[in-house]
């Protein structure tokens, strides 16, 4: 399980960042609004399945 969370989070940062490009802090906070955001609509989606094809 820890392997999968740890997969997730690479694949985060890899994706968005490891850190927010805004130096203001509300500029920051509304910076990490959006990431949340966008998380969640990617976690939406679910977990893909695979389907062996032979």
């Amino acid at each position: 399980m820890r392997s999968l969370v740890e997969a997730q989070i690479s694949r985060i940062k890899r994706c968005i960042g490891e850190r927010l490009l805004t130096q203001e802090l509300a500029s920051q906070e509304g910076e990490g609004v959006i990431i949340a955001n966008l998380l969640n609509r990617w976690n939406a989606f679910g977990k893909p399945v695979c389907v062996k094809n032979a």
